[in-house]
């Protein structure tokens, strides 16, 4: 349930807003309350907020929208959210229809790393699974067998453990063993608003399967020296893919991770791959953040561990960026 209460003032917002999240249990969201929140915890947003209103100034579409998504990020909206304030112009309420709709998006990712840390990281048991991608390959087990929910809305996961790490041997005899995988996702691709692959560091088999399934590859960079010396490789075995195998396959583009403004390593990185790779360079860099490094040892993704850090703000900012590329 998610509802707007509108009306003049002294109509009665407040007391109905009231009546709802006592009766349903959603989150009575105001603005005014967001602001002084945020304001009280000094977070970005607050802190420019507040050096408006000090100046006796209306605090800025922009940095309204924000307080508000960094809101709407908060686990006690899961039930449903009352927005009391807001919109108040039609760029909020253009705002907060994209935001609302990207958290309605379903999606699935398919783990296909042996490592599992995707897996691990959205707080599943590696140890304790019955069925994975390992599982799925071998045909031991449906796709839909092989899915598991999570604790996040509407994201469901095929996880993997260690013993993914001998399908590539176990597939030597299969017929179109490149294709094993993708012909078990065929069946659920229309399922899900995005299907999103993690690949092993390394360029083999289980790699091969994770392109010839995916429609693009979006490729992140860590903004180290040694980052760039594998690159020109995975570029080739792309190119070999989309001229043998999947012709449909296409290069969405390059995201920096573990950027360190502070470094000219990282600068340099950057400038080196915009003026040598041919592809999309998304806009959003994803910053070397203490939070983003201590999220998956809590088996949380960044932006339920800490919602308004750096490096959560950049992966929505990712998303959305994603997204939109898909809309357009």
């Amino acid at each position: 349930m998610n509802l707007l209460i509108m009306g003049l003032p002294g109509a009665g917002k407040g007391t109905q807003a009231a009546k709802i999240v006592e009766e349903f249990g959603v989150a009575h969201i105001s603005t005014g309350d967001m602001f002084r929140a945020a304001m009280a915890n000094q977070t970005e947003m607050g802190t420019l907020a507040k050096s408006f209103i000090d100046k006796g100034e209306l605090v800025p579409d922009e940095v309204t929208i924000k307080i508000v998504e960094e809101r709407l990020n908060e686990k006690d909206v899961e039930n449903g959210i009352i927005l009391d304030g807001f919109p108040r112009t039609v760029k909020q309420a253009e705002e907060l229809d994209k935001i609302l709709a990207e958290k309605g998006k379903k999606v699935l990712v398919i783990d296909t790393d042996p490592q599992g840390n995707t897996t691990s990281g959205l707080g599943i048991d590696k140890d304790e699974l019955e069925n994975t991608v390992y599982e799925l390959m071998l045909d031991e087990c449906s796709i839909k067998e092989s899915m598991k929910k999570t604790d996040i809305e509407n994201l469901t996961i095929i996880p993997a453990n260690v013993n993914l790490a001998g399908a590539e041997i176990e597939l030597l005899d299969v017929k179109e063993k490149e294709y094993v995988l993708k012909n078990s996702v065929d069946y659920i691709q229309d399922d899900f608003d995005f299907i999103i692959i993690d690949c092993p560091p390394s360029l083999n088999m289980l790699t091969i399967n994770s392109m010839t399934t995916a429609n693009t590859i979006l490729v992140p960079i860590q903004c180290e020296y040694y980052a760039l010396e594998g690159l020109s490789q995975l570029m080739h075995t792309i190119h070999l893919v989309q001229e043998r195998l999947n012709p449909n396959l296409e290069m969405e583009g390059v995201v920096f991770t573990m950027y360190d403004a502070r470094t000219n390593l990282s600068t340099q990185v950057v400038e080196n791959v915009k003026n040598n790779l041919d592809t999309t360079i998304y806009q959003t860099i994803i910053p070397r953040n203490i939070r983003l490094a201590e999220a998956p040892s809590h088996g949380l993704p960044i932006t339920l561990y800490d919602s308004k850090s750096a490096g959560a703000e950049s992966y929505r900012d990712l998303a959305r960026e994603v997204i939109n590329r898909k809309d357009v």
